[in-house]
């Protein structure tokens, strides 16, 4: 049975999260941020062994879930246009192949930050950031969220303005808690490309987020970029789409289930 999240079972629902360090942590994240009464980002629990976060048309699942067909079903009601889990295979939606990789941000003793590009912002003008094509989220649904997030410090998002003023290049933290972090939206202007700028930011926000695991989500592609930075494989991944989901690149309502395609 799917049941939306009440105060009566929070502390049941958190320790579901416990489960999956990179998922959990995402979704305490916006636990944390958003509290349990938020229009437009809902909490479930899936019979006793799933946590479940719908937000706009993105879904993410920490555990288990005894009735795939009844999970298939739920979201489709709920209009949910991918949804991601680190156990879960839905066989009616279609599979896209992800890697779920991590590394751990340790930094020694008087070791200092790697140097950070010419205009970089550790605190950048979100509304900006939104609107500045980086993002492959809708800007006013990227905006609220992140905003959110970034107040309640569980997130951490850095970008690099251009000789134009323009935002060029950008990373961030979108879940942080005390022990985990999840790297996403990790993006450079396509006229930029080749010049470091994502690996700067990547390498920053590891060594500022230390010593906490960093976990991220990518294109198969990118594996060998992240293998560079220090990350290694976790496990494959599989991200869901409805069968009558469009072929082309998918375009993000938030940034719940964005995935780093590029750098």
């Amino acid at each position: 049975m799917i049941a939306r999240l009440g105060k009566g079972d929070e502390k049941a629902f958190r320790a579901l999260l416990a489960g999956e360090r990179c998922t959990g942590a995402r979704i305490a994240a916006a636990l944390d941020a958003w509290g349990l009464e938020a229009k437009g980002c809902a909490f479930y629990r899936v019979d006793d062994t799933g946590a479940l976060l719908v937000q706009g048309a993105s879904a993410l699942l920490c555990g288990a879930a005894d009735d795939t067909a009844e999970l298939e079903a739920f979201l489709a009601a709920c209009g949910a246009k991918s949804f991601l889990s680190e156990r879960v295979f839905l066989d009616g939606w279609r599979a896209l192949p992800r890697l779920l990789m991590g590394r751990r941000a340790e930094r020694a003793d008087g070791q200092e930050t790697p140097p950070l590009p010419a205009g970089c912002e550790t605190r950048p003008d979100l509304w900006a950031l939104a609107h500045s094509g980086l993002i492959g989220a809708e800007p006013d649904a990227y905006y609220a969220d992140v905003r959110r997030k970034v107040n309640a410090k569980r997130a951490a998002v850095w970008a690099v303005r251009g000789a134009d003023g323009a935002y060029i290049a950008t990373a961030g933290a979108y879940a942080l808690t005390g022990t985990d972090a999840y790297l996403s939206a990790v993006a450079t202007r396509a006229d930029m490309r080749g010049r470091g700028l994502a690996s700067a930011l990547v390498d920053g926000l590891c060594a500022a987020l230390a010593p906490r695991r960093i976990y991220l989500l990518c294109a198969t592609g990118m594996r060998a970029f992240y293998e560079k930075r220090g990350f290694s494989l976790v496990t494959p991944i599989c991200e869901f789409v409805p069968p009558d989901a469009s072929q082309g690149v998918l375009k993000y309502e938030n940034i719940t289930n964005s995935i780093n395609l590029t750098e």
